[in-house]
């Protein structure tokens, strides 16, 4: 008897597509991996267009580091003038050779003084106390 050399195949829920089962996701078992790119893409450009919308409305102030602000709990909003990309960070302000640096919490517990965040002079700087942030 000879045996027929065929390959299974799956209709993808997505697109309706029949392809075989080897371009299919392992994560969601009846979508094409293209359809599951598709998702991915469309699912963290609707985040970060949430998280801008967010951000834009609060009341942020421009963060000129002094000592008064040491300890402080912060959200800070940078932006880099060299590559023109907004970022953001959690952490507190704390001073660390002569030099201002944001430290995550779990960095502080840690204390994991590698992972500082030195303020560039690339960048400019917002802040917003976390602790008087409503929820």
């Amino acid at each position: 008897m000879s045996e027929k050399n065929y390959q299974e195949t799956r209709k993808c829920e997505v697109c309706g597509e029949i392809k075989p089962v080897a371009d299919f996701s392992k994560s969601y078992r009846n979508r094409c991996k293209p359809c599951v790119a598709e998702m991915c893409r469309n699912e963290r450009k609707s985040h970060n267009n949430l998280i801008e919308e967010k951000t834009s409305t609060m009341k942020w102030q421009t963060l000129n580091l002094t000592d008064a602000l040491i300890g402080m709990h912060v959200l800070v909003k940078g932006y880099n003038r060299i590559t023109s990309k907004e970022f953001f960070a959690v952490g507190y302000i704390d001073k660390y050779s002569n030099q201002f640096a944001l430290l995550r919490e779990e960095d502080k517990e840690l204390n994991y003084i590698e992972s500082v965040r030195l303020f560039s002079r690339s960048c400019s700087y917002w802040y917003i106390n976390i602790d008087e942030i409503e929820e």
